[in-house]
């Protein structure tokens, strides 16, 4: 965990919190400019959960896939940007994945809305002091900057009327120029924040900074020579290989519990046995109706052990189911982003040919 009172993971949860009340609401907002692939991302939060539906929409929010994919399914080029909704939806997904890709897609979001680009017909529309035509790059540079300048106060806007809305804000301390993406182009805007979401990944998880587990992630965070594809991928496989190893110890430890269950079970009925047949052997009436009693008390107890043993198994069952969900969902989204990469390469590939 990080170290000068800020907890990473607290911080993420605490984002999350605030995002779930707005995330159906704003999903649907959305829906109308963005059809079918919004469609099943509502219907997957409905119907399995708020992380099953982010994760139907991780490929939009890849940060291989952020110079295009991202601006183009959330419509933020021709429309309006609809800042509140794409943050809520990141803040999710980053809550509920592991905290490396999670801190990933949180700076991605940032970086997206603080060099958003605005409806290029607004251009037109716009009062200028200089009797000269602007060129079309002039036109767009100064487009692009009074958007910048408009994006941080249209969020903070929102925000201020959402539940929560303290939470939502420590998340947009620093957004836009205090990042430095003031001044830059979208392609520019897009590296810039590469590079700070490789500064805030060693920020909060560098050397010293994790759990002694960690220790390959730390050496990972510590290598400059990693590019940010290269990066997120050793991350989240890292963290897939950690919940493998989780998966194993809790259905080791399920097992363990089965195997004790039935030994003592076991045991007991034995013990029950025993007094039955001292039972059947005596003929005292004193000391029958005390071995009655001993025996009936020793059900209670085999019952009552049973019933507890078997409430334990099935709640340590039931932690296990929901760390294969899990380690499920991590493959995916890692099955996303290498997809994502791979289209990303054959795509400049192609553009050489």
């Amino acid at each position: 965990m990080a170290r000068d009172g800020f907890d990473g993971i607290s911080f993420l949860n605490d984002l999350g919190k605030a995002a779930t009340r707005q995330w159906e609401r704003s999903v649907k907002e959305l829906r109308d400019g963005l059809g079918t692939d919004m469609d099943r991302a509502i219907d997957k939060t409905k119907n399995e959960g708020l992380l099953q539906g982010a994760i139907e929409v991780f490929d939009v929010f890849s940060p291989g896939n952020l110079t295009g994919e991202v601006a183009d399914a959330f419509n933020l080029i021709p429309e309006d940007p609809g800042l509140k909704e794409m943050i809520s939806g990141g803040v999710n997904l980053g809550c509920g994945g592991p905290i490396g890709i999670g801190l990933a897609l949180k700076d991605a979001f940032d970086a997206v809305a603080a060099c958003t680009s605005p409806n290029p017909g607004a251009v037109a529309n716009m009062p200028s002091a200089a009797q000269t035509p602007m060129s079309p790059e002039e036109a767009k540079h100064r487009a692009m900057e009074e958007a910048k300048a408009r994006a941080a106060e249209r969020v903070r806007e929102k925000v201020a009327a959402a539940e929560d809305h303290v939470a939502i804000n420590r998340f947009l301390d620093h957004l836009g120029d205090r990042d430095g993406y003031c001044g830059c182009g979208f392609d520019d805007s897009v590296g810039l924040s590469k590079r700070k979401l490789m500064e805030r990944l060693r920020e909060l998880f560098g050397e010293g900074k994790t759990d002694k587990a960690d220790a390959e992630i730390d050496r990972l965070l510590a290598n400059k020579n990693l590019c940010f594809e290269d990066l997120i991928f050793l991350l989240m496989r890292k963290v897939i290989q950690q919940g493998q190893d989780e998966v194993k110890g809790m259905a080791g430890e399920l097992r363990r519990v089965g195997e004790k269950n039935r030994g003592d079970r076991r045991e007991l009925n034995e013990d029950i046995a025993d007094m039955k047949h001292t039972f059947e052997n005596t003929r005292d009436p004193a000391a029958r109706e005390r071995l009655a009693n001993q025996i009936r008390a020793k059900e209670e107890d085999r019952d009552l052990t049973v019933e507890e043993r078997m409430e334990s198994r099935a709640e340590l069952a039931e932690q296990l189911k929901n760390a294969l969900q899990k380690l499920s969902e991590m493959q995916q989204a890692l099955s996303n982003v290498l997809n994502t990469q791979h289209e990303t390469a054959m795509g400049a590939i192609r553009n050489i040919r």
